[in-house]
C-alpha cells in the first residue's frame, strides 16, 4: 500500500472539545486535530476512520468524542469509526447563562463558554465579549484576531478557535497560538500543482501560488492555473487568461506571445510546439518560426473552448456545450463529435492519449474512449471529470468522485484513493512522487517499489 500523506489549511478552526483525559481536538478545514495533555500535536484523516477532512462539529459525551464531517463517526481503540447516531444540536445558549440578546452583544454569537465565574461569548468580527453590571463588554486581553469561531476551556486556560490563525489559548495573560501538526497550509487551500524542473507550486483558489518549504510567489497577477515546459521555460496560464513565463522565485516575466484572443482557455506542448486554446480557435508557436492562427474552422467559429490536445496526427479542442472537433494535420478534415455522435455529455472538460484511442472527460457525463470511429462510455457514468494526467501506461482520472485509475481498458478505483477528498481539482507528478489537490487539501502518495 502506497503512503499517503495529507498537506492541509489547519488554521481554519471550525469546532473545539476537550475530551475526559484532557486533550484538546480541533475540527478544521483539513482535518481532525489533537494535542494532548504533554502538548504533542497530531492530524487525524480519513486514514484514521475520520469521516471527511471538513470537519463540522465536535461532540464530547458519555461514549466519547464523536466528529462530524461528510459523516459521524466515533473514537473507539485509536480509531474512529462510523456510527449511525449523529452529534446532539447544541442551541449555544448553555444550561444556565446569561441570555445574549440581553447582555446587548454586537451580533449573534457562535461560541461561549463558563470560565471561572463569568460567561465569554465569541461574535465573529467582533472579538470576545464578557458581562460587566448585566451588559456586555470587550474581554481583556483580546485575542490578536476577532475571526472567531469556538470557544473551549481546558485546564482553566480559555481556548479560542479562529478561522485565520488555528487554536489560540490564554495562559498567564497571554494569548499564544498552540503549535499546528507538520504539513500544515498558512491559511490557503491547494487548487492548482504546477510542476516544474525544480520545484512544486500549490495554487490556491485566490492569492499567491507557495512551496512546501514556505516559499512564496512574487508574482502579482491572477491565481496560477495550469503549467507546460516550452523552449527550455516554464509558462503558465493565469486564472484571467494570460500567459507568462516564471523563474525559480515564483516572478513572472513577460511571455511576449500575440495571441488573437486576450483569453488563453487551454495550454498544449507536443513536438516543440506549444498550443494554446482560445475562443473560436487556437495558435501554434514553435521556436524560430512564425505563429500559426487557426480560427478558419467552422465548426469552432465562436464556440467557447475549454481543453486541448495535440499529437503529429490531430488537433483535438474541448468545448463548452459543443462537444469535441478534431482536426487532422494532414488533410485538414475536420470531425465534430457530439451528443448525436456518442457523447454523453457536450460540455469536455478534459483531454488524455491512451494506448488505442483518446480519453474524453466530461461535466456531467463521465468517461468516454474515442478509438477513431466511435464514442464508449468507460466510466463513472453522469460524473464530473475535472482532471486527466497520462502515467506511463495509464492515466489518473480526477473527479467529483475522487481518484480513478484508467489502465488496460477499464477503469478502477485503489485501495488508498479511499484516504482522498472526492473533489479533486489536480493531478501533478513531482519529484518521483504523485500530488493531488481535493477537497483544498494537499495529498501527496509514495508508491515505493509497487503500485496498489
Amino acid at each position: 500500500m502506497p503512503s499517503v500523506q495529507v498537506h492541509a489549511n489547519l488554521e481554519s478552526v471550525t469546532a473545539l472539545a476537550v475530551d475526559a483525559e484532557g486533550s484538546i481536538w480541533a475540527g478544521t478545514s483539513g482535518g481532525l486535530v489533537q494535542w494532548t495533555p504533554e502538548g504533542s500535536a497530531r492530524l487525524w484523516t480519513r486514514a484514521e476512520g475520520v469521516p471527511g477532512l471538513r470537519i463540522r462539529q465536535l461532540y464530547v459525551g458519555k461514549d466519547g468524542l464523536r466528529v462530524l464531517a461528510d459523516g459521524t463517526a466515533l473514537l473507539r481503540g485509536g480509531r474512529f469509526v462510523k456510527v449511525n447516531h449523529s452529534i446532539p444540536v447544541r442551541d449555544g445558549k448553555g444550561e444556565s447563562s446569561p441570555s445574549s440578546e440581553s447582555a446587548g452583544l454586537p451580533g449573534p454569537p457562535v461560541a461561549q463558554v463558563r470560565l471561572g465565574s463569568q460567561w465569554i461569548w465569541a461574535v465573529p468580527e467582533s472579538g470576545l465579549f464578557t458581562l460587566r453590571r448585566g451588559k456586555a463588554v470587550p474581554f481583556e486581553p483580546a485575542p490578536p484576531t476577532r475571526l472567531l469561531t469556538s470557544l473551549a476551556v481546558a485546564e482553566g486556560d480559555l481556548l479560542a478557535g479562529t478561522a485565520d490563525r488555528g487554536v489560540l489559548r490564554l495562559r498567564k495573560g497571554k494569548w499564544e497560538a498552540l503549535r499546528l501538526p507538520i504539513g500544515s497550509f498558512q491559511g490557503v487551500d491547494a487548487t492548482a500543482l504546477l510542476s516544474t524542473g525544480w520545484q512544486l507550486w500549490i495554487a490556491p483558489r485566490e492569492g499567491a501560488a507557495f512551496t512546501l518549504e514556505k516559499q512564496v510567489s512574487v508574482a502579482k497577477g491572477a491565481p496560477w492555473r495550469t503549467m507546460v515546459s516550452w523552449d527550455g521555460k516554464s509558462l503558465v496560464r493565469r486564472a484571467d487568461g494570460r500567459l507568462a513565463f516564471i523563474d525559480a522565485q515564483g516572478g513572472e516575466h513577460s511571455a511576449e506571445l500575440v495571441l488573437p484572443r486576450t483569453h488563453a482557455n487551454a495550454v498544449w506542448v507536443a513536438g516543440g510546439t506549444l498550443y494554446v486554446a482560445q475562443s473560436g480557435g487556437w495558435s501554434e508557436f514553435a521556436s524560430g518560426a512564425p505563429p500559426v492562427h487557426r480560427f478558419d474552422v467552422p465548426e469552432l467559429q465562436g464556440a467557447p473552448t475549454t481543453t486541448i490536445y495535440a499529437d503529429g496526427n490531430v488537433v483535438a479542442i474541448g468545448t463548452q456545450d459543443r462537444g469535441l472537433i478534431m482536426v487532422d494535420r494532414a488533410s485538414g478534415r475536420v470531425r465534430h463529435l457530439h451528443e448525436a455522435h456518442g457523447l454523453t455529455d457536450d460540455w469536455i472538460t478534459a483531454l488524455a492519449p491512451d494506448e488505442r484511442g483518446l480519453l474524453i472527460g466530461t461535466f456531467v457525463g463521465g468517461l468516454l474512449r474515442w478509438d477513431g470511429e466511435r464514442v464508449t462510455q468507460v466510466g463513472l457514468e453522469c460524473g464530473c471529470i475535472t482532471r486527466l494526467l497520462r502515467d506511463g501506461e495509464q492515466t489518473w482520472v480526477g473527479s467529483l468522485t475522487g481518484i480513478h485509475r484508467w489502465t488496460e481498458g477499464r477503469l478502477t478505483t485503489p485501495e488508498w484513493a479511499k484516504q482522498i477528498e472526492p473533489d479533486v481539482t489536480d493531478i501533478a507528478i513531482h519529484d518521483g512522487r504523485h500530488w493531488i489537490a481535493a477537497g483544498g487539501a494537499l495529498f501527496e502518495i509514495r508508491f515505493g517499489l509497487t503500485r496498489s
